[in-house]
């Protein structure tokens, strides 16, 4: 295998994780749309406690983050930003922004896949 066709095996390897991520960001996205609309007109606090997919790299993964609906706002403010488990950072394509009592706010380091 010459240097360019590896290279171009690991571009779209590490788009598939990226599309992954982009994946469950957007399953929480239509999810917290879905509360807040819900909410509107609702005398009282419009934040409560949610339950959000880790919005790592791995299709496989099933693990929960609960956060309110004002923080997973918050976090979100910037596109490239994503909610994972601690154990779900990955370095090589992302930075940590923050971490909390449970979970880690990143940063991606790749532009969004050209696919998308």
């Amino acid at each position: 295998m010459n240097n360019k066709s590896s290279r171009d095996t690991l571009k779209v390897a590490t788009e598939k994780r990226i599309l992954n991520e982009f994946e469950n960001k957007g399953v929480n996205e239509e999810r917290m749309d879905k509360v807040v609309e819900a909410k509107k007109g609702r005398v009282g606090s419009s934040h409560s406690a949610m339950q959000f997919d880790c919005e790592c790299d791995n299709a496989d993964c099933q693990e929960i983050i609960s956060i309110s609906t004002e923080e997973y706002q918050r976090v979100h403010r910037e596109s490239n930003y994503f909610v994972v488990i601690p154990s779900h950072i990955h370095l090589d394509i992302e930075k940590i922004i923050a971490s909390f009592s449970n979970y880690v706010l990143v940063e991606k380091l790749i532009i969004r896949p050209s696919i998308l």
